[in-house]
C-alpha cells in the first residue's frame, strides 16, 4: 500500500508570489470603490472581532497591501 502522504505537492516559496505584474493586473481589475467598501468590511470585521475577544488573521499571514484603506 502507497502511503498517501507522498502524493501530496508542497509549493515551491515562489509558487506562493505573485509577480508585479500580476499583482497590477489584479489591482487594476477592481474598482477603487470596490476596494473601498473591502476595506470598510475588513475594519468592521476587526472591531467585531475585538468586541468578541477575537483574533482577526489574514490568510496569507501577510499584512494588506498599501492603499487597501486597512
Amino acid at each position: 500500500m502507497e502511503d498517501s502522504a507522498a502524493a501530496v505537492a508542497v509549493p515551491a516559496g515562489r509558487d506562493r508570489e505573485l509577480s508585479a505584474e500580476t499583482a497590477a493586473a489584479i489591482e487594476a481589475s477592481v474598482a477603487a470603490s470596490t476596494r473601498r467598501a473591502y476595506a470598510a468590511d475588513r475594519r468592521a470585521f476587526a472591531t467585531w472581532c475585538t468586541e468578541q475577544d477575537r483574533t482577526t488573521v489574514p490568510a496569507s499571514g501577510r499584512p494588506w497591501p498599501s492603499g487597501s484603506g486597512t
